[in-house]
C-alpha cells in the first residue's frame, strides 16, 4: 500500500531538488566557465565511482537487512557507517601532502558522500518524509554556499568542492535525525546515543553484508560507473575541455528532468523493503515512464530558452546534449523503479549480469565513437548501452512475476487518477 503522504513528501523533495539543484548548477557553471566546469566534473565523477567501491553495496543491502530483521537492524547499520567514515577521513588526513590536490579533493568528497549515501539509504526506509526534508535542506545548503562563493571567493574549483561538501554534511546530519525519529525506531525505543553507537557490534553486520552484498556491490559499481564513465573517458582521450564542460551541463539538465521518475523509485524503495508486491511496482514503473515522456515533450518546446536563461549563452549547445541524453535516460527508468524491487527481494544475479554487460558495452562504444564524433559519440554509446540495460531489466521482471508487458509499460487512466487522488486524501489504496 502507498500512503499519499509518501508521494506528497517525495514529490515535494524532487521539485525542490530540481529547482535548487538547477540554481546551484547555474552558479557553478557561470562561476567556473566550460573549461573549469570540466575539471569539476572529473572530480565529481571520480569521487562518485570511488564511493560505490568503498560502500561495497552496504547502502543497498540495508533494504534486504531491514526486511529480514525488522527495526532492530537500524542501530547496528548506523554504527557501521559512522565507523567506516571515521576510518576513511583519518586516511584522507594522513594522505594530506602525499596525493596531488585533485586526487586529495576526490578522496575527501568520497568520504563525505559515502556517509551521506549510507545514512540516506537508511532514512529512506525508516522515515521517508524525514529523508525528503534532509535532501531538500542539503540542496538548499549548497545553493547558499555557492552564493557565498560567488560573491567572496576567487574563481577556483576548490571553492565549488567546499560548497558541495556543505550539502553532503547537512544531508548527512538531517538524515541521521530522520532515522532517530523514524516511527518504528521510536515505537521500539531504540537508543542512538553516542555511547550506544560506539558500543554496537559492527562485525556481525559487516560480515553478513560482505557475504550477501557481493552481487549488490557489482550492481551499484556497474550502474554508477555506467552513468559516470563517459566524462572520464573523454578526459582520457583528450577531448576539448570546453566541449566536455558543455556536455556535462547538458547531461546534468537531463538528469534533473529524469529525476521526476525518482518520485516512484524512492517510494517503491521504502515500500518494497516493507513488503510491497510486484503489481505496485509495475504501476509505479508505468507512471514513471509516462511522467518522464511528458517532461521530455515540455523540454523539447522550451528547453533551449531555459538553458540560455539559466546557464548563459556559452552553454547553449547543451540543449542538444540534453535532448539526446534524455532518450538514453528513458531506457534506464526500469533500472530505477523495477531495480529497487529486485534488490529488496534479493533477486539480483540476472540484474547484475545485465548491468555489467551494459557497462562493458558502454566503455567499448565510448572508445570507438569518441575519436570520431567527440562528446556526441558518448551520447550514442549511452543510448545503445542504456537501452540494453532497460530492456534486460524489464525481461527479468516479466520472467519473475509473469506480469503482462502492457501492465509494465502502458499507463492506464486509473493510474493517473489514483496518483492525483492521493494528493488530496490520506487514505490507503493501491496505486
Amino acid at each position: 500500500m502507498i500512503r499519499s503522504s509518501d508521494y506528497t513528501a517525495t514529490i515535494a523533495k524532487k521539485m525542490f531538488v530540481v529547482f535548487s539543484g538547477t540554481a546551484a548548477s547555474a552558479l557553478v557553471a557561470r562561476f567556473l566557465g566550460p573549461e573549469m566546469r570540466a575539471e569539476y566534473a572529473f572530480i565529481q565523477n571520480s569521487a562518485a565511482i570511488l564511493v560505490v567501491v568503498l560502500n561495497f553495496g552496504l547502502s543497498n543491502y540495508y533494504q534486504s537487512l531491514r526486511r529480514q530483521q525488522g527495526p532492530g537492524a537500524c542501530a547496528g547499520f548506523v554504527a557501521v557507517s559512522i565507523k567506516m567514515a571515521a576510518l576513511l577521513m583519518l586516511a584522507a588526513l594522513l594522505l594530506t601532502g602525499v596525493l596531488n590536490p585533485v586526487h586529495h579533493m576526490i578522496l575527501i568528497v568520497a568520504c563525505c558522500s559515502l556517509l551521506r549515501l549510507q545514512f540516506q539509504a537508511v532514512s529512506l526506509v525508516e522515515n521517508i518524509q524525514g529523508a525528503s526534508i534532509a535532501t531538500m535542506l542539503g540542496s538548499l545548503a549548497e545553493v547558499l554556499a555557492m552564493v557565498l562563493v560567488w560573491f567572496w571567493a576567487p574563481h577556483a574549483v576548490g571553492w565549488v568542492v567546499c560548497a558541495f561538501i556543505s550539502k553532503e554534511f547537512v544531508n548527512t546530519a538531517l538524515s541521521l535525525r530522520a532515522i532517530v525519529r523514524g516511527p518504528d525506531q521510536v515505537s521500539t525505543g531504540s537508543l542512538f546515543s553516542i555511547k550506544s553507537l560506539v558500543s554496537q557490534k559492527s562485525f556481525p553486520v559487516v560480515r553478513s553484508a560482505m557475504m550477501r552484498s557481493i552481487p549488490l556491490f557489482f550492481l551499484i559499481v556497474s550502474t554508477t560507473t555506467l552513468y559516470k564513465v563517459d566524462v572520464l573517458i573523454q578526459s582520457e582521450l583528450n577531448v576539448n575541455a570546453r566541449d566536455i564542460g558543455i556536455y556535462v551541463v547538458g547531461v546534468l539538465v537531463a538528469e534533473y528532468l529524469w529525476i521526476f521518475s525518482d518520485i516512484f523509485k524512492d517510494v517503491q524503495t521504502s515500500r518494497t523493503a516493507r513488503g510491497e508486491d510486484a503489481r505496485g511496482v509495475a504501476s509505479a514503473h508505468r507512471m514513471a515512464l509516462f511522467l518522464t515522456i511528458i517532461i521530455y515533450i515540455l523540454f523539447l518546446c522550451f528547453g533551449k530558452f531555459a538553458i540560455n536563461l539559466v546557464f548563459g549563452s556559452s552553454f547553449s549547445e547543451s540543449y542538444e546534449i540534453s535532448l539526446l541524453m534524455l532518450i538514453a535516460n528513458i531506457f534506464m527508468i526500469p533500472s530505477k523503479v523495477i531495480g529497487s524491487y529486485l534488490i529488496s527481494i534479493y533477486n539480483v544475479k540476472k540484474y547484475v549480469s545485465i548491468m555489467v554487460f551494459s557497462l562493458i558495452l558502454n566503455v567499448i562504444l565510448n572508445f570507438i565513437f569518441i575519436p570520431h564524433w567527440g562528446v556526441y559519440g558518448s551520447l550514442m554509446a549511452n543510448i545503445l548501452s542504456y537501452s540494453v540495460a532497460g530492456i534486460g531489466v524489464i525481461l527479468i521482471f516479466y520472467v519473475h512475476t509473469n506480469i503482462d508487458f502492457r501492465d509494465i509499460l502502458l499507463v492506464k487512466r486509473r493510474d493517473v487518477s489514483a496518483v492525483f487522488a492521493r494528493f488530496y486524501r490520506n487514505d490507503r489504496g493501491d496505486v
